[in-house]
């Protein structure tokens, strides 16, 4: 297919030169509706092509890495064929005469990077599709090319040299994948995740961007919700059915087909030992967030912007509370005492642990979430909720996998009685051992100072990106200094003395 339509492409330019058909395609492009128009000329967006193709890949998950090197490979060849000819379009060539439906673009004409991502999309989808769909997906590819010279901003050799690329792209990738064997990690759960976090971003980056073609939005919109519910269906909803159900999880049976949960099942205690890093992956999207400033009290105002930033502390600390009210009644050497590595040498089933099946999560969450509101960014909020979820569930289904299989049937009638993750008040069972004040200062005086330091820092860093003349306020500067000094003075009394140690815990 490549070789064909760089054939086409050499025998439009020498039948007619350059702008061979294009009077033509754009006056029947003024005959279309507006709407139909922008949907045709939008179509070949890289975002949305990338919702719809979150559509479609679950059902052979190895296309990702076709598709993720096909991408890389028509990037360089597109961004490079651009560069170098660098030609001009429609609009230079016909300044005024010409009626352009979108931006108006100028240069950098050769090849068009929409025909590019339409036809790259058409070939990963056609993957093992039938005829029918085949034959779909590349008209589809051509509308969407033929849009682009409807809409007056690319020529229909361009079209053509777009389709080229993006089908030559395609089968280096299908080439490069057949032959190595390293694209196998395409098929590991981190890919996977990799490519759960790049549909949802997206979706974000979709919704809060300003719509180039106002009347193709709705459109958009539609697919990248679409999008979204699938993501949150295969990567959260599948598992956490088979977290509720513990005592049946299912062995590993993974065929051509791979199986999500299965692969998650396999590879969560990898992610165990490494849970507590996942604030560090979200930094770079905290300050994507953070660049357009204080959204509540852009929006409402400083009042309400206050309430909001103390609801969200009160959110996160109630979160740390959770944590110290469910460890302080933890005996050592059980369930809650779980650190780095999988070990217990009985089940605690008692106290927070009769209501709720993972309490630490759960207070994890209610802090993380506190904080990501603390940000004021929706995008940062939604993103920051499906990374938590993403990754904090496959560690709780290692959690559970380590204990299904050290307690065998103390396990299974616990987890049976006791819910996944909103507590049952209703199945409180008194602690066996008092509340230790002394032994929740010893273990949680760290988290408490992470809060204080995190909430300072989004603070700081939203008086660096607005350019404000005092960076930290002087309410902040205490709050940090009474933090720091108290977890000094903790961290001296549980490392250097006994006065915080509480036996059997």
């Amino acid at each position: 297919m490549a070789v064909a339509f760089a054939i086409a492409g050499v025998v439009a330019v020498t039948a007619g030169g350059y702008h061979f058909g294009f009077e033509s395609i754009h006056m029947l492009g003024a005959r279309l509706p507006p709407a139909v128009l922008e949907i045709l000329a939008d179509g070949g967006d890289t975002l949305l092509l990338i919702c719809v193709m979150a559509l479609f890949l679950q059902r052979d998950p190895r296309l990702l890495w076709t598709t993720l090197l096909a991408g890389v490979y028509a990037a360089i060849l597109t961004h490079g064929l651009k560069t170098l000819f660098n030609e001009p379009r429609p609009p230079v060539v016909f300044g005024n005469l010409l009626t352009v439906v979108g931006p108006v673009l100028k240069w950098s004409s050769f090849p068009s990077g929409h025909a590019v991502t339409a036809f790259l999309a058409a070939s990963c989808l056609s993957v093992k599709a039938p005829r029918v769909a085949q034959f779909l997906f590349f008209a589809l590819a051509v509308g969407f090319g033929l849009g682009r010279v409807g809409a007056g901003v690319h020529w229909p050799v361009d079209v053509i040299a777009g389709a080229a690329v993006a089908t030559a792209s395609f089968a280096l990738a299908t080439c490069t994948v057949t032959r190595t064997t390293w694209t196998s990690w395409g098929l590991r759960f981190e890919a996977q995740t990799f490519f759960a976090i790049v549909f949802a971003l997206c979706f974000v980056v979709g919704f809060v961007r300003v719509p180039r073609y106002p009347l193709a939005q709705p459109v958009f919109m539609t697919i990248a919700v679409l999008s979204l519910l699938l993501l949150i269906w295969n990567y959260i909803l599948r598992p956490l059915r088979t977290l509720c159900a513990p005592a049946e999880i299912p062995r590993v049976s993974v065929g051509n087909r791979m199986r999500l949960d299965d692969q998650i099942i396999n590879q969560s205690a990898g992610l165990f030992r490494w849970r507590n890093l996942l604030p560090l992956a979200l930094l770079p999207a905290l300050l994507f967030a953070m660049k357009d400033g204080e959204y509540v009290q852009i929006r409402f105002g400083e009042t309400i912007d206050t309430v909001w930033e103390s609801l969200s502390m009160a959110i996160a600390f109630m979160g740390l509370a959770l944590r110290a009210y469910t460890l302080g009644y933890v005996p050592s050497g059980s369930l809650g005492h779980i650190d780095r590595e999988q070990s217990a040498d009985w089940p605690n089933f008692t106290g927070m642990y009769s209501v709720v099946r993972h309490p630490i999560q759960l207070a994890n969450f209610v802090m993380s979430f506190g904080v990501m509101m603390f940000v004021e960014s929706m995008s940062m909020l939604l993103v920051g909720t499906l990374a938590y979820w993403l990754y904090y569930e496959r560690t709780m289904l290692a959690e559970e996998e380590f204990l299904a299989r050290t307690f065998g049937a103390k396990y299974a009638e616990w987890a049976t009685a006791t819910p996944f993750l909103i507590p049952k008040l209703a199945l409180w069972k008194p602690p066996a051992l008092a509340f230790s004040l002394r032994a929740v200062l010893a273990r949680e005086h760290g988290t408490a100072y992470v809060l204080v330091v995190i909430f300072t820092a989004i603070d700081l860093l939203h008086a660096f990106l607005q350019a404000e003349p005092t960076l930290i306020d002087q309410e902040w500067l205490a709050f940090l200094s009474i933090g720091t000094v108290l977890y000094a003075v903790l961290r001296i009394l549980t490392k250097c003395t006994t006065i915080l140690q509480v036996d059997a815990r």
